[in-house]
């Protein structure tokens, strides 16, 4: 369904976002907990640190994902082309 005040190119963002969104979800979200889970406990060896680097990246990835969609969501077209 597309918005009176949304562009057509909008609305095929909007929907790119969203799966995306699904994807981070799977992918950032649950394996940047992951991540951090091996990366804690593997503090007690020195590559742990890379799953913390590495689960704290996806999860920004997918507040960055989010804070993208919102941005569409309210007409904000402009500013969520800028946030890549």
């Amino acid at each position: 369904m597309q918005s009176a005040n949304i562009p057509p190119e909008a609305e095929t963002i909007k929907s790119l976002v969203k799966i995306s969104g699904i994807l981070e979800l799977m992918l950032a979200l649950v394996i940047g907990i992951l991540n951090l889970i091996w990366g804690i406990i593997g503090l007690l060896v020195v590559i742990g640190v890379i799953g913390i680097i590495f689960g704290i990246i996806d999860i920004w990835l997918y507040i960055k994902c989010t804070e993208i969609q919102k941005l569409i969501d309210q007409g904000e077209i402009r500013r969520a082309k800028m946030k890549h």
